[in-house]
């Protein structure tokens, strides 16, 4: 069992300080925990991450697998979508990502680590089936994830297949990466994913919405850092209080770290998207950035804690700007 604590402290200002940021209390406070236990017995595989906060108590994930080889195993459960690098490496522990906040466009469908008000605008979270493998290629493998699952449904914002609260209504998602890391030791990699989801919209405005995205995504890795990025094409179509209409909006982000010395890591990263300024699938989620710049420094002080000073600049599809200052301190205990 590990337990990730974390506590943010943060601010903002600009043309959005009448809005409070909605992971943080009215303290400017985000306090969460999670706890994530795993464990198997011969081929059979049981994972599960539980995330109290003081905005939000769910079972992130809880999978039970079977394991048909060293490198091949096939997942029951409520899991998160392959979609890229970030989404698998970085899960709810803080602790484990060198930044504060993820980009926007791999942010949870509720928010959170610091964000501005409003969710994820992709499904991160899947309750199904998930086939996880790979195959040697030299020093290197092909990895792959496919994945047929619930999806979410859309209120105000993406609602995922909860295990607490299965009555909600999603439908089916399908979705696939296909990776290549030239060295299985090293984190170098670079592959593709794809996916497409029917959702129902139980929003007062009503509708229909299918979402699909095809993207990239690549990472280097050396010994005193790593850069990596991930690239979204974005299709949406459905009826969503109006006539039947498709839009696509593109995203991209792409990060770089930086070891200044052994405890001290910098890191920068810049987010920009392009959309249709009348998107009515967009239009849901107010604060999803045309731009975003990211700057931080983390400082592993003493073994598994650290503390990290974050400064974001962001632009909203709607021109609005503000800027955000978030300090946390994080932590693994074994």
């Amino acid at each position: 069992m590990l337990l990730f604590p974390h506590a943010i402290f943060g601010g903002y200002d600009g043309d959005l300080k009448p809005l409070a940021p909605e992971s943080l209390d009215s303290s400017g406070r985000e306090l969460a925990t999670s706890i994530f236990i795993s464990f198997s017995n011969g081929p059979f595989q049981f994972l599960t991450e539980i995330l109290a906060s003081n905005f939000e108590k769910d079972i992130e994930r809880f999978q039970f697998g079977y394991k048909f080889d060293a490198r091949n195993t096939l997942w029951l459960g409520r899991y998160h979508n392959p979609a890229g690098v970030w989404n698998l490496d970085h899960h709810h522990g803080s602790y484990l990502q060198t930044s504060i906040s993820r980009p926007r466009i791999v942010s949870y469908e509720d928010g959170g680590g610091g964000l501005p008000v409003g969710g994820g605008v992709l499904p991160m979270h899947l309750a199904g089936l998930l086939w996880e493998g790979s195959r040697a290629v030299g020093i290197g493998a092909v990895n792959y994830e496919v994945g047929f699952a619930r999806g979410p449904a859309l209120d105000d914002t993406l609602l995922p297949f909860p295990i607490l609260q299965p009555s909600v209504p999603g439908r089916e998602i399908f979705t696939v990466r296909v990776g290549y890391k030239p060295d299985e030791t090293n984190g170098t990699q670079a592959g593709v994913f794809a996916a497409r989801a029917d959702i129902p919209v139980v929003n007062p405005i009503g509708g229909d919405l299918t979402l699909s995205y095809t993207g990239l995504y690549a990472q280097w890795a050396g010994a005193m850092g790593r850069v990596f990025g991930e690239w979204f094409n974005v299709n949406n179509q459905g009826t969503l209080g109006g006539p039947a209409r498709s839009d696509t909006f593109n995203a991209w982000f792409t990060q770089g770290e930086y070891r200044i010395r052994e405890p001290v890591t910098a890191f920068a990263r810049l987010e920009r998207s392009r959309s249709d300024p009348t998107d009515p699938y967009l239009a849901l989620f107010p604060n999803f950035p045309k731009s975003t710049d990211v700057i931080g420094i983390r400082w592993d002080f003493r073994p598994n804690h650290a503390i990290t000073a974050e400064y974001s600049s962001n632009v909203r599809r709607d021109s609005t700007s503000f800027s955000q200052i978030m300090l946390q301190w994080s932590a693994v205990f074994k």
